[in-house]
Formats: structure tokens, sequence, C-alpha cells
């Protein structure tokens, strides 16, 4: 037991005087004076009050978890399908049969021994594991693929006149055409018996054609560079009739043959 004595003050306040602190049980026994100076009278109020305070929620969560030990439930099988649980790890099905495509540092595919739900939730609404997802359904059920049930619905007539019409739109792209050409390239092709049709001849078709040209190119050749084992890039410039300047380059792909690539 620790005492202490308050310090002199005005004769006309009250003070309070701390009579005992017991350190054991952390409560302080005080002593209320209504006047200084004056000897405590027997009646004198004692309260007494402990400084500890209460844990908060959040505390005692915290706590909670620290000491709980989590395990697999069979019933997120039920919620996730794509999850197996094996060896004490938990992975993903979906992810690592498409490794082409998942991420290889993922916990789930490594394996992860996190058995909490929002982990689940977290890897389910990832990007790479939902294009596995989609190369999976494509897989068992290649009518789903938006392409393929586009494709399909197309009658063999449209079919032949959009490849005219690609045809056109790539000369105009390939050859640096204006656009407002293209439309008289396809009247000129109907003349000719071409049934070129009467939709997307327009400079906005043009535009949306090559668009969708030049996306394919991109794709092959990102494709292409991917596979290769070396790649140069030559670039030159030159200008035009109007002496604008033009940047020309030439791509070269190697592919490696020998175990010293």
């Amino acid at each position: 037991m620790q005492k202490s004595q308050s310090a002199d003050a005005d004769p006309d306040d009250a003070r309070v005087i701390v009579t005992g602190v017991d350190v054991e049980h952390e409560n302080v026994e005080v002593i209320t004076v209504l006047q200084a100076g004056k000897e405590p009278p027997s009646t004198a109020q004692k309260s007494t009050f402990s400084p500890r305070l209460k844990k908060t929620t959040s505390q005692t969560n915290k706590d909670y978890d620290l000491k709980r030990v989590r395990t697999f439930q069979q019933n997120w099988i039920k919620q996730f399908p794509w999850v197996q649980h094996k060896d004490g790890d938990m992975t993903c099905v979906m992810c690592l049969k498409f490794p082409n495509i998942s991420d290889p540092i993922n916990p789930f595919v490594i394996g992860t021994s996190t058995f909490r739900i929002n982990a689940l939730q977290s890897h389910q609404q990832g990007t790479k594991h939902r294009r596995c997802q989609d190369a999976y359904d494509v897989q068992v059920n290649e009518a789903v693929a938006p392409l393929d049930v586009l494709l399909k619905k197309i009658p063999e007539p449209v079919m032949t006149k959009m490849k005219k019409l690609f045809n056109t739109a790539y000369y105009v792209a390939r050859n640096e055409k204006p656009f407002s050409d293209f439309s008289k390239l396809c009247e000129l092709q109907n003349l000719n018996g071409a049934a070129m049709g009467s939709t997307y001849l327009n400079d906005h078709g043009c535009v949306s054609f090559i668009t969708a040209i030049d996306e394919m190119f991109k794709g092959e050749l990102k494709t292409a560079i991917d596979e290769a084992s070396m790649f140069s890039i030559l670039c030159d410039g030159s200008t035009d009739a109007g002496r604008r300047l033009k940047l020309h380059g030439l791509l070269l792909l190697f592919a490696c043959t020998t175990m010293h690539c």
C-alpha cells in the first residue's frame, strides 16, 4: 500500500485527499473533504473506483481470432465448387487446370491454409480466376462461347457479304485512302454484281471494320513475339508527297533451335 497527500490549497476550496492505492487490485480509496484545513469527519464520504478500462468489442474479437483454430468447412464446397481441400491446403481446380491463364504465385495455385471464407470470396472475384472459369465453361460446352454462338447464327449469304466488306475496308487502310472512299468502292462492287448489301456502307462502318482488323493483327503479333526466342526492330523514316514524315518499321522474329539460344 502506497500513500500520498495532496498539496496545500485555498481554504475556501474543496479538495480531494488520496489516502491509499491498492496496487494489487488497482483500487483507489478517496476521501472528499468539504473544506480544506479541517480534519475529515468520521462520516466522510468514501468511494472506490477502478481505473482499469474494459476491453472494447474489437479487442475482444481480435483476442478470439488469435486463439481460434480455423479448419476447412465442408459446406464451402457447395458454395465454391472450384475449391478442393487436400493435404491440409486449399487449391483452385480451375486455376490448376489452366496454368497458362492463372497466376502461378496465387495462394490457391500454390496451396493455402488460410481457412477464411473471405479468402475464398476474394479469389472467386479475381480476374485470372474468372478467365479460367470461362475457359473451362467453353471447354465443357462450346455453345457458351459468345463468338461461337454468333458465328453459328449468321446465315451464309450474310457471312459472304461481311467478308467482302472487311476486304474493302482493309484495302482502304492498306493504301491510306480516305474513309469516304469506302462507300464509293462498295457502290462500285454492287454495280459489278458483288452483292455488298445496303448496310455499313459509310465511313463509320469503314472505321469499325478497320478497328476490328487492327485488333486481330495486334493479337497475332503479340502471340508471335511471346513465342519468339528473340526479336529485333528496325525503324526508318521518309517523307511522302505532302512532305509529311512517315515512320517505317520492320520486326524480325527468331526461333530458338539449339540449346545455346
